[in-house]
């Protein structure tokens, strides 16, 4: 509201005594006051005074136009709060300022308080219609301007059950959308026949909505337009409510496409996993019918360490294979599938038992292809070496990921490595394969001696 003290009336009286006594009056309540005798010059001063924040009226105004035609030319050029002002209660003079927007209606010689009051109140209706008109102006806009489609709607029941609905207010993009015009009014199955037979879902989740007034959000396919919609539905009242909805019939049929391919694109490396298996199956095969005609043992040996670690590698493809990340496989259960997988291609598999101790953790594939080869050759050092003459043995393989750093130990409990074996200069391609590994991790890897022989290796997580 205007403080009171800015506040200026227009005065419209054709009494200059009452003139008088009323100015004083207005001014006595802290108000300014202009004057005005006859209906004209109240709009031209209206007009031209932009001070002016309130009318007060007089009906009868003599000569000229009367109290309620002045106020109607004055609302025509400015929106201001007018008060009429009479002697006469008589019905006949409160209908003939009914077609006028008014704020208040004052019996002369009501006293100061009726007056203050009547004022008071106007101003207070004045601005709460003022900041009514901007909330329906910008509904209004909003209303025609949304580019999603809108539709206000009454439910019809029958027995409970969502039957029919009819429009009550849709706006441009409705329209637009999909294609119907000329709804308001009407129900839907006159708009669209058939649609209660081809579409129930939809009756079903407006009458949901309007019944229990809880909004919900769907993506919904309309045989009846052969449209899909995504749709937000909301309840301003019982039976009643609002749909929002965008035409995503083009998303749609891009996503199944794209669904398509990537069906098709799955059923391709499906196929292309299953050759490189294959393939590498095929190598470790050859590999394996090679070494057993070869009369050179050392040669057979080499063709058979080489098989072992195609076959590691083959693990870790499974692996990668079967995983959605691959800069995050799971490390423990690659581990200790590679162990099995390494220990089953010896034939003295069946005297030698494994204790596992590993932790899961995450690690990159990179890193993790580099730890296999290493953990193969020690294994298969230890599968082939460490049990020589033996009736049993055990490996004990360790893994776990603590303070930033990844700790993997491999103990056997077998006959011991020589004294002069050390994995920085090892003759064996199998140690330098190993301490060629570890170094590209940028870790180290040392070995215990006593009771068997035992691999340490560490590197940052």
């Amino acid at each position: 509201m205007i403080p009171q003290a800015t506040k200026t009336i227009l005065l419209v009286e054709d009494s200059a005594t009452l003139s008088m006594i009323t100015s004083d009056t207005l001014r006595g309540l802290g108000y300014g006051v202009i004057a005005a005798n006859t209906g004209e010059k109240a709009v031209e001063m209206a007009a031209a005074d932009e001070k002016i924040n309130l009318v007060l009226m007089d009906i009868e105004l003599g000569r000229g136009i009367d109290g309620t035609e002045a106020a109607r030319r004055i609302l025509e050029k400015r929106d201001l709060p007018v008060i009429f002002v009479t002697s006469h209660t008589e019905k006949e003079y409160v209908d003939r300022v009914k077609t006028v927007s008014r704020y208040g209606y004052v019996i002369k010689n009501s006293g100061a308080f009726v007056m203050q009051s009547a004022i008071e109140m106007a101003f207070e209706l004045f601005e709460t219609n003022k900041r009514t008109v901007i909330s329906e102006k910008l509904y209004r806009s909003l209303f025609e301007n949304m580019i999603n489609g809108f539709a206000y709607c009454k439910m019809h029941f029958e027995e409970g059950r969502p039957v029919d609905f009819t429009y009550l207010a849709v706006n441009k993009a409705f329209e637009t959308q999909t294609g119907l015009r000329g709804v308001t009014g009407k129900k839907v199955s006159e708009v669209i026949p058939g649609i209660r037979e081809t579409d129930p879902g939809l009756f079903e989740l407006y009458g949901r909505v309007a019944l229990s007034g809880s909004p919900e959000q769907v993506e919904l396919y309309l045989e009846a337009l052969k449209m899909w919609f995504l749709i937000s539905v909301y309840s301003p009242r019982k039976e009643y409510f609002v749909a929002v909805f965008d035409v995503i019939t083009e998303r749609k049929i891009a996503e199944e496409k794209i669904k398509t391919l990537l069906a098709e694109k799955e059923l391709i490396l499906i196929e292309v996993h299953h050759r490189i298996k294959n393939n590498m199956n095929a190598i470790a095969g050859l590999m394996a019918l090679q070494a057993a005609t070869l009369k050179d043992p050392a040669a057979a040996a080499a063709l058979e360490d080489a098989r072992s670690r195609v076959l590691s590698m083959m693990v870790l493809y499974d692996k990668l294979y079967c995983t959605d990340n691959f800069d995050n496989l799971s490390f423990g259960d690659y581990l200790s599938s590679l162990a099995d997988e390494i220990i089953e291609n010896f034939p003295n598999k069946e005297i030698v038992k494994v204790e596992k101790n590993i932790a899961d953790f995450p690690l990159d594939a990179k890193r993790t292809s580099d730890l296999g080869l290493i953990v193969n050759e020690l294994i298969t050092n230890i599968m082939k070496y460490a049990f020589t003459g033996r009736e049993s043995g055990l490996i004990t393989l360790s893994a776990s990921a603590v303070d930033g750093r990844i700790k993997i130990a491999i103990q056997d409990d077998g006959i011991g490595i020589p004294e002069s074996v050390n994995v920085d200069n090892s003759e064996g391609f199998g140690l330098q394969l190993v301490d060629m590994m570890s170094k590209s991790l940028g870790g180290t890897i040392k070995i215990e001696r006593g009771n068997g022989t035992k691999f340490i290796m560490e590197f940052k997580l």
